[in-house]
């Protein structure tokens, strides 16, 4: 037989046991769906919808075929006018010939004798005089200052030189950022835009975290955990595992504190009140995207 030590102790055992069995099987309702998506590509663009399926797009309408095109009618034969037999031509009336009256005879004018006339001298046309005299024009002194013109050339050219050097850096970060693995993608058109939430978080977080110009460091990655209520508003934000570099770290970290709402509420049909997500900071994705 146990003694009252042995069964306090047993019931002491059992309590705690009991404890326990409760707090793994009630606590995960109470503690905010952990979302770790670091997957997900980026969005560069704001969805009408947002959802909690891993997609987005556009939407996809039933397209309807467009109705079929009827052959126009023939137009109606067309019908030739009668034709018209031409009245015959009433007979010539041959009219009685009236005898043509005596032309009368006029009188003859006489010739008026003939003047000659003596031509006149034309005056003689006087030219021109032409002076054979050479004519110099005095040449003006060049003003001063003709070398604005080269200065204004110079400066066009160092204008020209620097469009074509940061057209050439624009060049080089699209193919880098063509040849890297992350992706930012929009959505096809037709239909109504929706994005996942995650998705829309980790975008709000990345467009959010400003990158010291003068750091010196290739890759850091800081992994990050936030937690956004139902409203959108940012609950607690925190940095759960560093780089290892103090300045990629603090860069990070006044993201999560600058940045106090996201701005959109849960999607429609979510019924808890808190999420968790886990956000991945990758300095040379960032680099690249921009």
């Amino acid at each position: 037989m146990m003694d009252r030590w042995q069964r306090r102790g047993l019931m002491v055992s059992l309590a705690l046991h009991g404890l326990l069995v409760a707090v793994l099987v009630v606590g995960p309702a109470f503690r905010a769906p952990d979302r770790s998506l670091p997957d997900l590509p980026l969005i560069e663009f704001v969805p009408l919808r947002l959802v909690d399926e891993p997609d987005f797009r556009g939407g996809q309408p039933q397209v309807q075929p467009p109705p079929a095109r009827t052959a126009p009618p023939s137009p109606p034969a067309r019908q030739e006018p009668p034709r018209l037999e031409p009245r015959p031509a009433p007979p010539d009336r041959v009219a009685e010939r009236r005898p043509e009256p005596e032309p009368r005879r006029v009188a003859e004018p006489r010739p008026e004798p003939e003047v000659q006339r003596e031509p006149r001298a034309a005056p003689a046309r006087r030219l021109p005089e032409v002076s054979t005299r050479v004519v110099t024009r005095p040449v003006q002194p060049r003003e001063r200052g003709g070398g604005s013109a080269d200065d204004s050339a110079r400066e066009n050219a160092a204008e020209v030189r620097a469009r074509q050097e940061a057209l050439r850096q624009a060049l080089s970060r699209l193919q880098e950022l063509a040849g890297s693995s992350t992706e930012v993608n929009v959505p096809g058109p037709g239909g109504e835009a929706y994005a996942n939430y995650a998705q829309y978080v980790k975008s709000v977080y990345t467009r959010a975290w400003l990158v010291p110009p003068d750091l010196d460091v290739e890759d850091a990655t800081v992994t990050a955990s936030v937690t956004i209520a139902r409203d959108g508003t940012v609950v607690s934000a925190r940095i759960v595992r560093g780089s290892g570099h103090p300045a990629v770290d603090a860069s990070v970290q006044r993201t999560l504190d600058r940045v106090r709402s996201i701005g959109r509420e849960f999607p429609a049909g979510a019924t808890e009140d808190r999420r968790t997500f886990t956000i991945i900071f990758n300095l040379r994705a960032k680099r690249l995207t921009g």
